[in-house]
């Protein structure tokens, strides 16, 4: 067991040595202003963390009006923050009972 382990050990080794580092690297076109960062978060940890260091959320598919509430309220974010929303949608007959029976009451499925 301790020689496999040795063995992905430096095999490990190899491969950092081959990455490159990326020192003094500019993009050609730069944005005028840094764009915002959004983090896409489901449960209470990462919402949370998203509150804390990012300028927005963005919430999935199958969440309800309230489950929107409760997210951005667990993000308690201390500064003004954008929700990015995905939103179900469906047509046709039954298209009102599909998209219900797909929504969660909950901001951390």
């Amino acid at each position: 067991m301790g020689q496999r382990v040795a063995r992905c050990c430096a095999r490990d080794r190899q491969r950092h040595r081959r990455l490159r580092r990326l020192d003094k690297v500019a993009l050609d076109w730069p944005p005028r202003q840094v764009p915002p960062l959004l983090i896409g978060a489901r449960g209470p940890k990462t919402l949370a963390l998203a509150g804390e260091v990012a300028d927005g959320l963005v919430l999935d598919a199958g969440i309800s009006p309230d489950g929107v509430r409760r997210a951005i309220a667990t993000a308690a974010a201390s500064r003004p923050h954008e929700v990015a929303v995905y939103v179900q949608c469906a047509a046709g007959p039954g298209a009102r009972e599909r998209v219900l029976a797909g929504l969660s009451d909950t901001g951390d499925r």
